[in-house]
């Protein structure tokens, strides 16, 4: 029996080998497909560098890409006025970039009367709180996500946001 020991522990060290091998190997695999400019943030979300990002136009002018909202204060029960410009960014590595931006430039029109009928169906609070414009940010993403079939939209962004009361 004694002299088993050391067969049965030499074994037993050669199968664990031969699994930490074939982990390296998939895990090597699974980095490779990865793309090496691909970076997450300290929650867990993929960043994506500005050199792979392109701003995409919703229509054929600047004009195109400013909303205008009339928004009832709760807390005062008075009209407010917003004004915002909404931008789109593709990832350009995404394998539905060129779909993508062919739909955001031919279907502009209809995308920002989905893009408008979000922006109006949110109270005043969602322009004033920053967290609550990521969050309206996240929901505009999804949609084009759902629109276009595809998930190039990398980012949505708000410029030029103006909340008169």
């Amino acid at each position: 029996m004694s002299k088993l020991l050391p067969i049965i522990n030499a074994a037993l060290t050669g199968i664990i080998l031969v699994i930490m091998i074939i982990v390296l190997i998939q895990v090597g695999s699974i980095r490779s497909t990865l793309n090496p400019e691909t970076k997450m943030d300290e929650n867990g979300e993929v960043v994506i560098p500005l050199s792979q990002l392109e701003e995409v136009s919703l229509g054929e002018d600047d004009e195109d890409e400013q909303f205008i909202l009339k928004l009832m204060n709760e807390e005062t029960g008075k009209n407010a006025n917003v004004v915002l410009k909404v931008g789109v960014a593709l990832d350009t590595k995404n394998k539905g970039a060129e779909e993508s931006r062919e739909v955001l430039k031919s279907q502009g029109r209809i995308i920002r009367d989905r893009i408008y009928s979000i922006l109006v169906s949110k109270d005043l609070s969602y322009y004033k709180d920053i967290s609550k414009q990521e969050e309206l940010k996240q929901e505009i993403v999804l949609k084009l996500h759902e629109l276009i079939g595809n998930e190039a939209v990398a980012d949505v962004y708000f410029n030029n946001l103006i909340v008169s009361e």
